[in-house]
């Protein structure tokens, strides 16, 4: 009966998100998703995310988080919380068994904010990384894992409405490293 009831919240839960996704793109072509700027402790908003994520991780993923020089922010903070659980959701995915996520935020030279999701697994390839923020797009290594290929879309959607950037560097079975930057105020 338990594993059932698993298979049931399991299939409850990816049917959400995907109707989660296709109302973002709707309302990000309509133009209704406007960045609410507020002051909040981006540590915390992270530790809360991360706390949500590790308890869905599986085969014995984990995740880390540091910051440095990262206090209050002023940016959306539902769009932050979208973006995390979107980058934090592809990191285990395609983490191997026992991999560990690294989540960092911390100020650079330029005194921007710089959010970074790094795993240890699958990566993606040169060819495919010029298509990733391309609606509906997969990677060639990700089709035997469930996705819709609209996440990184919207994760960059939602960057850019905050003028922030987002790049990825990747390789094959090497993991894959994603930065934000946030410019300062």
């Amino acid at each position: 009966r338990e594993k059932h009831l698993k298979r049931i919240s399991d299939t409850v839960l990816t049917l959400t998100n995907l109707l989660n996704e296709f109302l973002s793109i709707g309302k990000l072509e309509e133009g209704k998703i406007v960045p609410k700027k507020e002051n909040f402790h981006l540590p915390d908003l992270i530790r809360e995310v991360v706390s949500g994520m590790q308890s869905q991780a599986q085969d014995g993923k984990s995740i880390h988080f540091q910051q440095d020089g990262v206090s209050s922010i002023d940016l959306d903070k539902e769009l932050i919380r979208n973006i995390l659980l979107n980058l934090l959701s592809n990191a285990l995915k395609f983490s191997n068994p026992q991999g560990v996520v690294h989540v960092t935020a911390t100020r650079n030279e330029k005194k921007e904010l710089q959010i970074r999701v790094k795993d240890e697994g699958l990566g993606i390839s040169e060819e495919d990384q010029v298509h990733l923020f391309e609606r509906f797009f997969r990677g060639r290594n990700a089709d035997n894992i469930q996705g819709t290929g609209l996440g990184l879309h919207i994760v960059e959607r939602y960057i850019s409405l905050m003028n922030g950037t987002i790049e990825i560097d990747s390789a094959l079975n090497k993991g894959t490293t994603v930065t934000i930057t946030f410019p300062e105020k």
